[in-house]
């Protein structure tokens, strides 16, 4: 997948919080929504595109050095026109780096663990001697229990960093909006990271327009809704990192409720064996 996403910057953070505003939105249309609206006040001149100096301005009112607002427009300005067009400013605000690295550091576990299962089995299969499976088996099933540890191991940090990263005004939750986002940043890189699956690992029974339903499924304000009241345990209206943690970190109950929940109405079946490793 590729992570190639710079450090998050608390400037970023800013920017993003005073575009969501203090409504507090009820889908992902709700919030690009105000984060039309916020585009649109924040072009004075009524251009289509945000300038250096109209960031500044913005930048200005948050706080922000100049050096600070600089780099921000650097770092959002994809085509380096000097301005930022509505979509570099959405794809900007919905960045997710730390989930970037989540599911990369998921994809490079599961493929190559995938790779080392189907090389042991393949000595499994093809020999008679009982010590050798015995032995052969052992292997296998330490693979599994090493390919969980590590995730584990790697995985929590990049939950919390990325827990933390979506919390754009730092008060230790992630409201409905913060959360629109999280959710929208999570569901567009798991459908990536299945697309890796499905291409490195094909199969042949599966609708050849699998994919195309699973997006629209997934990207559903009702897919967000279910997503959300699962790890909303406590009926806050607001998710905590704890939860977060919990529901999303691989090889638990319940990360494989939630995956269950998002995948179970579409026809999509990955059929790996490390895929089940982290599905108990």
């Amino acid at each position: 997948m590729g992570s190639g996403a710079s450090e998050p910057a608390s400037e970023a953070k800013a920017i993003c919080k005073a575009a969501l505003g203090r409504k507090e939105g009820v889908g992902v249309a709700c919030v690009e929504e105000q984060l039309l609206k916020a585009f649109r006040k924040w072009d004075s001149n009524g251009d289509g595109s945000i300038s250096v100096v109209e960031l500044g301005a913005i930048g200005k009112k948050l706080g922000l050095a100049d050096a600070s607002v600089k780099n921000l427009m650097k770092d959002a300005d994809v085509n380096k026109d000097g301005e930022l067009s509505y979509s570099e400013f959405v794809s900007w605000l919905f960045q997710a780096p730390y989930l970037k690295k989540y599911f990369q550091v998921l994809e490079d576990s599961i493929f190559k663990a995938e790779d080392e299962y189907k090389a042991l089995l393949k000595k499994f299969n093809g020999t008679e001697d009982y010590k050798k499976k015995e032995v052969l088996s052992a292997k296998m099933n330490d693979l599994e229990v090493k390919t969980k540890t590590d995730l584990k191991k790697e995985l929590e940090p990049l939950l919390r960093q990325s827990f933390q990263w979506h919390d754009k005004d730092g008060n230790g939750v992630l409201d409905r909006g913060e959360s629109v986002i999280f959710f929208s940043n999570y569901v567009s890189l798991l459908i990536i990271f299945i697309q890796h699956i499905l291409k490195r690992y094909p199969d042949p029974a599966a609708p050849e327009d699998q994919m195309k339903k699973l997006y629209h499924y997934l990207r559903s304000d009702e897919r967000h809704d279910q997503a959300f009241s699962m790890i909303d345990v406590k009926g806050k209206r607001s998710l905590e990192e704890e939860d977060v943690v919990e529901f999303l970190l691989p090889t638990t109950r319940k990360y494989s409720d939630v995956i269950d929940a998002l995948l179970s109405a579409t026809e999509l079946k990955i059929k790996l064996t490390a895929w089940s490793w982290i599905l108990p």
